[in-house]
């Protein structure tokens, strides 16, 4: 995650970092946390609350802890994947709900930034004729630091649009008979992926069973893909 440093707590062993556009997600550190300064290995006396940095995380529980904090004397850009919670072309103004972050954040999106569709041009029936952002769509956004600590948006990848279309080969890593959920290792990008299915709908998936070889055509309905057709290979 990268952001920037603001309270730093050496007695708690803790600091907040604040994402471009975001709220002070609450960061602990220990003994084994590494500290750099610019590429060169420090210690936590080097934290200043103005500093900006890139934090590798591991969760204990409900709690963050820094792996390794690489603090830098110039703002970072970065990276963030979540669902789009509103848009607004006129001003351009995107609020995204991203993992790790406790409120949705907001980032700047110019009029001439690239936005990309991916993994889902063969659909069907869709919510887009065209690639166009909206409520609802799963997005990867790069984005470099702006004015008063506003992120701007490099360019969008819109990762699934409710309504369309989706079709996932792989290996089966998890099957959920009850719940019908399965989760496939798509062969396409290496990412994992939850479908929903219903038995009743799909008779031949009690012969399934994970490490089988499948090929799932689901849609995605804005929470969650749900599919249409499943066969083995």
């Amino acid at each position: 995650m990268g952001g920037v440093i603001r309270n730093v707590d050496p007695v708690r062993d803790k600091f907040n970092l604040v994402p471009a556009g975001g709220h002070p997600i609450e960061i602990r550190y220990d003994a084994r946390t590494r500290f750099y300064q610019n590429g060169v290995r420090g210690s936590v006396l080097d934290l200043r609350p103005t500093a900006h940095a890139s934090v590798e995380t591991t969760l204990d529980g409900t709690k963050i802890y820094a792996v390794s904090v690489h603090a830098l004397t110039h703002v970072p850009g970065g990276v963030t994947r979540g669902q789009v919670v509103s848009y607004n072309p006129a001003t351009g103004k995107l609020s995204i709900n991203a993992s790790l972050a406790s409120e949705p954040i907001t980032l700047l999106v110019p009029t001439d930034t690239p936005q990309d569709l991916v993994g889902q041009e063969a659909a069907s029936t869709s919510a887009h004729s065209t690639v166009a952002l909206a409520a609802g769509d799963l997005v990867e956004v790069k984005f470099k630091p702006g004015s008063a600590g506003q992120g701007v948006a490099t360019h969008i990848l819109i990762l699934a649009s409710p309504g369309h279309r989706f079709v996932f080969g792989g290996k089966l890593v998890s099957l959920d008979m009850h719940r019908g959920t399965m989760v496939i290792l798509n062969g396409a990008d290496n990412r994992n992926y939850q479908v929903t299915f219903y038995p009743a709908k799909f008779p031949a998936s009690s012969e399934l069973r994970t490490g089988h070889t499948v090929r799932v055509t689901a849609v995605f309905n804005g929470t969650k893909y749900v599919a249409e057709a499943i066969t083995t290979e």
